[in-house]
């Protein structure tokens, strides 16, 4: 299996392909052809955000927060808080220096995390899976209609996907190099990032932690316990700086408190509550190949299978703990899903390119992944260019699918 042997070299053929490949998804990201041209909720409340932080400076980035306070307490859903400073600052940066629109730099921001995450792609699935393994994960990966949206639009959940992959990635790392602290090191600093950048980190957390319990006698690594130490105290550090910016670990506890309130506000509970299934149902409805490969995959892996193993593994916690609110799901928090489902979605396609008897295996991996490539190119276009979703929650996506008038 392509995704089970050591990194094979990498040929100028292979090379040119990978090129084209990520010259095609940086394309695809950066070309504006989501036809939806408004400004979100969720977008104005970020470019505001920044804004102020241009405006005050860093240094008074408290005076946001306090105004963010006094707005949201008057509001019967949450807003987009303004302590998510692991993506704000950045952007503060990014338009103090480049003299730049909040709004466009935020984009910048969705653009490069977007890019960003799919050289990371292609970095990692060579890694740990071969030549083949990187050309058809990154090339599923430079098609997903979820990251290509996302890299359009002024949000945090690209940028937050990158951080979420990379805290994966450098946990892999880790347990295949279990005596050098600098993975470990590299994953305190994505992960106190992550949580500085979004609340739903906590999902991280426990997928990652679920997924190195599970891999304690496994062949795939040696967990060491320096990783939990680490995640505790990079969370430790993150909750530190946010409390330090609210005021104390008090008015920190008070502020999760009214936030988590507005969670059961009017367009959570019409729009992002549900069954526990519903992830699933909006990522089949989204790539519907994609889905249905990882489960062709998902109920072949065994104990060799080292690394679709602990991708299905962290997938599977993800799935667990995004399905437990009540209300607040949506495909844009899931945004980091996209790595192990096509990550699963490959090696399926490179079992099945080799029980084809009367076609060589080449010309059968080349069709299959030009036909899911396809499926994935067409489903954005049909929600995202035609349809023109802003938020892909199940009710917009099923309309726009037509199943119902």
């Amino acid at each position: 299996m392509g995704n089970e042997s050591s990194p094979s070299r990498l040929t100028k053929t292979s090379l040119a392909l990978l090129i084209v490949i990520l010259s095609v998804g940086v394309f695809l990201r950066a070309w504006p052809s989501a036809s939806f041209k408004g400004i979100g909720n969720d977008e104005h409340n970020y470019a505001t955000y920044v804004e102020k932080g241009v405006k005050y400076g860093l240094s008074n980035y408290g005076r946001v927060i306090d105004e963010f306070i006094a707005s949201q307490v008057q509001q019967a859903q949450s807003l987009i808080p303004a302590t998510r400073i692991g993506f704000i600052w950045p952007t503060i940066l990014l338009a103090s220096f480049g003299k730049l629109n909040p709004l466009y730099a935020l984009r910048l921001m969705s653009h490069g995390s977007a890019i960003l995450l799919l050289l990371a792609t292609a970095i990692l699935s060579y890694r740990f899976g071969g030549v083949r393994q990187m050309l058809v994960v990154t090339t599923l990966m430079a098609v997903a209609p979820l990251q290509i949206f996302l890299s359009q639009r002024a949000l945090g959940d690209a940028y937050f996907a990158f951080l979420a992959v990379l805290c994966a990635w450098f946990l892999l790392e880790a347990l295949h190099a279990p005596r050098s602290s600098g993975w470990l090191v590299a994953y305190g600093v994505a992960f106190v990032l992550l949580v500085l950048t979004k609340e739903n980190a906590i999902f991280v957390c426990v997928a990652l932690v679920g997924t190195w319990i599970c891999l304690i006698g496994t062949r795939i690594g040696r967990p060491s316990f320096g990783f939990l130490l680490v995640t505790f105290m990079a969370g430790a550090l993150a909750v530190l700086i946010l409390a330090s910016l609210l005021g104390g670990l008090g008015e920190w506890i008070t502020f999760c408190r009214i936030y988590a309130k507005g969670f059961a506000g009017p367009y959570a509970v019409q729009f992002q509550g549900g069954a526990w299934y519903r992830y699933l149902v909006d990522f089949t409805l989204l790539s519907p190949c994609i889905v249905a490969l990882m489960f062709g995959r998902i109920f072949t892996i065994d104990k060799e299978s080292r690394f679709d193993l602990f991708w299905g593994l962290l997938l599977g916690f993800s799935f667990l703990a995004m399905s437990t609110p009540s209300y607040g799901m949506s495909l844009r928090y899931a945004a980091y899903w996209d790595l192990p489902l096509r990550w699963l979605a490959a090696s399926q396609v490179l079992q099945l390119s080799g029980k084809f008897p009367r076609i060589k295996p080449l010309f059968a991996l080349a069709g299959l992944v030009l036909i899911v490539a396809t499926v994935d190119l067409f489903q954005y276009w049909r929600y995202f260019v035609y349809a023109g979703i802003y938020d892909p929650v199940t009710f917009n996506l099923i309309y726009a699918s037509k199943l119902f008038h």
